[in-house]
């Protein structure tokens, strides 16, 4: 009775209650800050900020677009989503959280019709029951946390909406070796979602080989691929296009290699125990966090080796019986291990060589799975059917549960490093990020502590040295900072911020010709940075060179027109040139943006002097007083 009334549920009624229990999941996770990767990504990539830059997403890589470095990544539709989250939301945390729960949703949505159609094309089950059960189960699965609760994973998120998307409208569009009549229109609107999803990520160009397992278990006896190659060609002529417009912005498929104390033997081996972990968390979702240590192991002889080599091979065992017994099953299997095949090859991944991320869309086939053997015990065990449903419905809870629980630990950057220190210990990044969330909040003892720690872990962890520089640097030590800069520089030659942090200390130090120099090397590796444009014309200013100095300022607000500083000293520039209305101008706008900055007041004061406005310059003199004295 109970799965009778699952399966002639009206389909709306499901599609709400999975759409809901989505939001519900995620919805704490409205009030989390940017972290991480968003600030790089969003916050400090001015780009976004102009519509008229949607050009250059298709031609740049993602570093590149950010103003300097280069990248594994072409991902034009992740950069493209942000412009439109930019322009509706500004800068506000809550509307980027949002875009990615309603992504989430969608993606929900999907896997429960691409679920119906794949069993019930399969004759396996018919009705609603198992497709609900499947996308419930996705929608609270703990491991989405990092996917959907990081803003920067909205391209895992949006190529897995358009992936689904196109190989669900592509199981409606074929009939076994042909492409079905009067549905070729179907057909090609699934090769354009295909495209789609691979300009959000490349991981999209593993859908070909998930069609031809497909086909391989919808074919009635045999399967020859030949037969088939037409309808496969628009899907390989798609990933083409993709290849080559890549490859014209980066030169090669992955231009930084990872890794390169490993070797290729070592390479190989280590694809066991990595992929063992991948299955262990979609089956135990527990302990999640953002870092995971990469120990790489020299050899299958080690219990880690051996015990992930075993496990590896069962999952080949059971694929391949499956292959010849129950073909759902094999297929389901393979939608785990498919979307992972790029996050196996180690030289091209970063730092973080396991995330929880890279199970988003493979967590889809472990959900088909489990959907699966819940329909098959309850058709084989009808009176066990109630106990099975809230067997699934208990998993579910605890699911939410601990999905709810994760979202806090990404609340803000503290609460995420202070999660990772304690989770892993041994990571140098972990470490060296909580100091940074220390040093944000002024815990200058604390955040000393961290990088330290960092550097017990990894003394040539270039960072860790430009942070202890800044805290250096604040504390009036300037020198002691320029050696902890030239530290950095040393171990990272090509860091713009590295650059422009030992120019300010030499622009403090009164070596200005240094410090030019620095600004414009930072510059040439990132043309992006306002700060240090407006850090190049404080130095040409103090050179005397007001005109070159007023060049660069308004080059920091082409970039970012809200500048404060630049406006500022924009100002101070003009005003040394006699435009006093011009710099009352800047000042007025340096103002807006920031009321409580009694620098801009005494500036504007001085301007209004200039003017013989003496009482407007009263004025702003007794504001900018009373700030100083912190009324």
């Amino acid at each position: 009775m109970t799965l009778h009334v699952f399966n002639n549920a009206p389909v709306p009624i499901l599609l709400i209650i999975i759409v809901a229990v989505s939001f519900a999941v995620y919805c704490n996770s409205l009030f989390n800050e940017f972290v991480y990767d968003d600030y790089q990504q969003i916050v400090a990539n001015y780009a976004l900020r102009d519509l008229g830059n949607l050009p250059r997403v298709f031609s740049e890589d993602v570093w590149s677009f950010m103003g300097g470095g280069q990248s594994n990544y072409y991902r034009p539709m992740m950069h493209t989503m942000y412009m439109i989250n930019y322009a509706l939301f500004g800068l506000k945390p809550w509307g980027f959280h949002l875009v990615n729960i309603l992504v989430h949703a969608g993606v929900g949505v999907m896997v429960f019709f691409t679920c119906r159609r794949l069993f019930a094309m399969a004759s396996v089950v018919s009705g609603n029951m198992t497709s609900f059960f499947a996308a419930l189960l996705f929608a609270t699965h703990p491991i989405h946390t990092e996917a959907v609760t990081w803003v920067a994973c909205l391209p895992e998120l949006s190529f897995t909406l358009f992936y689904l998307w196109s190989f669900y409208v592509y199981m409606g569009a074929v009939d076994g070796e042909r492409i079905a009549p009067g549905r070729r229109g179907r057909f090609f609107l699934s090769v354009l979602l295909f495209f789609l999803a691979s300009l959000y990520k490349e991981t999209a160009l593993t859908l070909p080989l998930l069609l031809v397992v497909y086909d391989y278990c919808q074919a009635p006896h045999s399967f020859r691929p030949l037969r088939y190659i037409k309808r496969y060609l628009p899907f390989l002529a798609t990933a083409v296009i993709y290849l080559v417009l890549r490859m014209m912005v980066m030169s090669s498929f992955a231009p930084v290699k990872r890794h390169s104390s490993l070797n290729a033997y070592e390479y190989f081996i280590n694809i066991f125990p990595l992929f063992s972990r991948y299955i262990e968390k979609l089956i135990l979702p527990l302990n999640l966090k953002v870092y995971y240590v990469f120990h790489p192991i020299s050899s299958l002889l080690t219990f880690v080796g051996a015990v992930s080599l075993v496990a590896t091979l069962i999952y080949i065992a059971a694929a391949w019986l499956t292959a010849r017994k129950n073909k759902l099953i094999f297929f389901n299997l393979m939608f785990i291990v498919i979307p992972l095949l790029p996050v196996l090859y180690i030289p091209a991944l970063g730092e973080n060589t396991f995330t929880e991320r890279y199970l988003y869309l493979p967590s889809v086939g472990f959900v088909f799975l489990i959907a699966q053997l819940v329909n098959r015990l309850c058709k084989q065990k009808p009176q066990s059917t109630p106990l099975l449903l809230a067997a699934v419905l208990t998993v579910a809870f605890l699911y939410s549960g601990l999905t709810v629980t994760r979202n806090m630990a990404w609340k803000n950057e503290l609460t995420l490093w202070l999660d990772a220190v304690e989770k892993s210990p041994d990571g140098v990044l972990p470490h060296n990020q909580l100091a940074n969330a220390y040093l944000e909040r002024g815990d200058t003892a604390r955040a000393l502590e961290q990088y330290r720690l960092a550097l017990q872990i990894n003394p040539d962890f270039a960072d860790t040295y430009t942070n202890i520089g800044l805290i250096y640097s604040q504390l009036g030590l300037i020198q002691q900072a320029v050696e902890y800069y030239e530290k950095a520089l040393n171990l990272k030659p090509a860091s713009p911020e590295g650059h422009n942090n030992i120019g300010v200390a030499y622009l403090r130090l009164g070596m200005f010709d240094k410090a030019e120099s620095s600004f414009l090397e930072s510059l040439k590796l990132n043309r992006q940075q306002p700060g240090v444009y407006n850090n190049l014309g404080d130095a040409y200013e103090k050179m005397g060179l007001v005109d070159k100095a007023i060049g660069q300022y308004q080059r920091a607000l082409q970039i970012q027109e809200d500048n404060a500083e630049a406006l500022n000293h924009l100002g101070i520039a003009l005003a040394k040139k006699g435009e006093i209305d011009a710099a009352i101008g800047n000042f007025e706008k340096a103002l807006q943006i920031d009321p409580d900055n009694a620098g801009f007041h005494n500036n504007i004061a001085n301007a209004y002097s200039m003017k013989g406005l003496t009482g407007l310059a009263g004025q702003h003199r007794a504001r900018a007083q009373a700030l100083q004295q912190g009324k």
